[in-house]
C-alpha cells in the first residue's frame, strides 16, 4: 500500500536525486547534491515522500507560505516508477492533510496538464510573474489578487 510522511534527513539525497535529470543539467551528481544541500530554500520547507515498501516512489516540499497558502515545489519522482500516478498520489494525499479551505500554489516546470489533472488551475498567460515557469493554484475557485502572487519558492 502507498503512503506518505515526512523524509528522514538521512533519506534526502535519494529525494533530491528524484529530481537531478530535470534540475542538474550541467552538474555531476555529486554537485548536484551539494548545490541541494546548500540550498537557503529547502531548510524552510518539509519534505514528504510516497512510498511502498519502503521503496521512496515520488516527493515534493512544502512551503506555509501564509495561514491558508501553501506552496509545492520540486515534485519528482524516481526514475524507475515515473508514468504510474505516483507524483498524483502523493500530491492529492498531500492536499488532503489540510483543513478545506487551504489554497494550494506550485510553479509549473512541466506540462500544466499533469496538475490540471488533479484540480489545479493556471494564472492567467498575461498574469503570470515568470516566462519560464507556470504558476497553478488549488483549488480551481480561487483567485490571486495580482499584487499577491507568491514569488518563486
Amino acid at each position: 500500500m502507498k503512503s506518505i510522511r515526512k523524509a528522514d534527513i538521512d533519506e534526502l539525497n535519494a529525494v533530491y536525486m528524484m529530481g537531478y535529470d530535470s534540475w542538474g543539467k550541467g552538474l555531476s551528481k555529486d554537485d548536484y547534491i551539494k548545490l541541494c544541500h546548500q540550498s537557503p530554500k529547502y531548510p524552510t520547507g518539509t519534505w514528504f515522500i510516497l512510498e511502498e515498501e519502503g521503496k521512496l516512489l515520488s516527493s515534493l516540499i512544502i512551503y506555509h507560505l501564509n495561514n491558508s497558502l501553501i506552496g509545492i515545489g520540486s515534485v519528482a519522482t524516481a526514475v524507475d516508477v515515473r508514468k504510474q500516478g505516483n507524483a498524483t498520489i502523493l500530491l492529492k494525499k498531500i492536499i488532503d492533510l489540510f483543513p478545506k479551505g487551504t489554497v494550494f500554489c506550485l510553479y509549473s516546470d512541466v506540462e500544466p496538464k499533469i496538475y490540471e489533472r488533479i484540480g489545479f488551475k493556471s494564472v492567467a498567460e498575461e498574469n503570470q510573474p515568470y516566462h519560464d515557469t507556470v504558476l497553478m493554484y488549488y483549488p480551481d475557485n480561487f483567485n490571486f489578487e495580482q499584487n499577491s502572487y507568491p514569488k518563486y519558492f
